[in-house]
């Protein structure tokens, strides 16, 4: 009898313990905004860029579900008096994180708050999650990822993953490697030459220059010092990608550390057809 009830006990902690799991797994993020009825940048989705915006920003009013007007003189495509008002009109990054970005991700995964080293990764999941911070008017919520809980941190996704995640979901690679890889401080002029590339070679990482300007300002790399080559060792030795970001501001992919592997984002080389020219190719 005591054995039965003993089980009895164990199965059912087992099962209390399923449930929490499964409420705590990330919501794949179309999902989340179709039907769950989230707004993009109730989350995170607007932090990434300016490093400010977060879930507090729905919730001081900013954010609405549709354009909204604001008393005044001005006639708006509504025919009503006053000032319309769109969320893109009020954050600049709106429609490339929230238009285009966040929603058409099929994936269920952790993403980045913000651009930078070290990351901290969330994602929406159900509000039985505990812990989890409720997001108002939906019946989701949204969770700090961390190692220790089984959750799928993406700060270890190869390029390649990255390539083929974008090509799924119809979204350049480089807004996904942003999302996924911590990037460094330093801009990779900083640090290129600690990697013992050949000056021929180093100079195929500033491509794009001349692929959007039809030139390179790049004439030589920095003098190497042992500070930059004790950091890019500690990168490599980490297993973790890492991102660079060039001086040349067109160039949103910038340069990633991948152990002993090196990757730049530039012209595509695979042949397929793609929403982007370019994604993230080994330098051999």
């Amino acid at each position: 009898m005591k054995a039965a009830l003993v089980l009895l006990l164990l199965v059912g902690m087992a099962a209390s313990l399923h449930v929490q799991k499964n409420s705590c797994s990330c919501i794949p993020w179309k999902s989340a905004y179709k039907d769950h009825n989230v707004l993009c940048g109730q989350g995170y989705e607007l932090a990434t860029g300016s490093g400010s915006a977060g879930p507090e920003l729905a919730k001081m009013g900013r954010l609405q579900r549709s354009a909204f007007i604001t008393p005044g003189t001005v006639t708006n495509p509504m025919g009503k008096a006053g000032v319309w008002e769109s969320n893109s009109e009020k954050f600049p990054n709106y429609y490339s994180q929230c238009e285009t970005g966040y929603p058409a991700l099929s994936f269920a995964g952790c993403l980045n708050k913000q651009f930078g080293t070290p990351t901290q990764q969330w994602c929406y999941v159900s509000q039985d999650c505990k812990g989890a911070d409720a997001v108002e008017g939906t019946d989701v919520a949204i969770k700090e990822c961390t190692d220790g809980d089984d959750d799928d941190i993406m700060n270890e996704t190869t390029p390649l993953e990255v390539n083929k995640l974008a090509q799924e979901n119809l979204v350049d690679p480089s807004w996904i490697g942003n999302l996924v890889w911590p990037t460094e401080p330093e801009e990779w002029e900083d640090v290129e030459a600690a990697t013992g590339m050949s000056h021929e070679k180093m100079r195929m990482t500033h491509i794009m220059e001349y692929v959007i300007q039809g030139r390179m300002k790049w004439k030589h790399e920095k003098e190497v010092t042992q500070a930059k080559t004790d950091k890019l060792q500690a990168i490599k030795a980490s297993g973790v990608p890492t991102l660079f970001r060039s001086s040349y501001k067109e160039n949103p992919g910038g340069m990633l550390i991948f152990g002993e592997k090196t990757y730049v984002f530039g012209p595509r080389t695979d042949g397929v057809e793609s929403i982007s020219d370019f994604n993230y190719v080994e330098m051999v």
